[in-house]
């Protein structure tokens, strides 16, 4: 898990400035949030998707708060690998078990791989 970063944004986000955010991003996933704290996990995949006559049309809307993509810091990275993959995401919020909304950190997909000693070895 780590810390983290500015890749979130508010409910009331566009889709086209959502869009914009994730293309300049370091990752191709951001998490939504609201005043409750994180309400959901939106991928550039998602985003594309949306016809382009909803580029108007908030992120908070394409979320449940309900039911989100997540992982706790006690659960397994094969979890949080099955769970990037069912919904086709590089990043997903670790969160407080007592309150969903609360978030702990990130794991992202490359830390997952690197825990399991696949990808790019450090000065090749």
């Amino acid at each position: 898990m780590r810390t983290a970063t500015n890749d979130s944004l508010p409910v009331e986000t566009t889709v086209r400035e959502a869009l914009e955010k994730v293309r300049s991003s370091k990752f191709q996933t951001l998490l939504v949030t609201d005043r409750c704290g994180v309400v959901g996990v939106l991928g550039q995949l998602k985003l594309e998707q949306e016809p382009s006559e909803s580029a108007d049309k908030k992120i908070g809307e394409l979320v449940n708060a309900m039911v989100f993509p997540h992982a706790h810091s006690d659960q397994g990275l094969d979890l949080a690998l099955e769970r990037m993959g069912a919904h086709q995401l590089e990043m997903l919020p670790v969160v407080n078990r007592a309150n969903v909304h609360q978030l702990e950190g990130v794991i992202t997909l490359r830390d997952v791989l690197k825990a399991y000693g696949v990808g790019p070895r450090d000065g090749a």
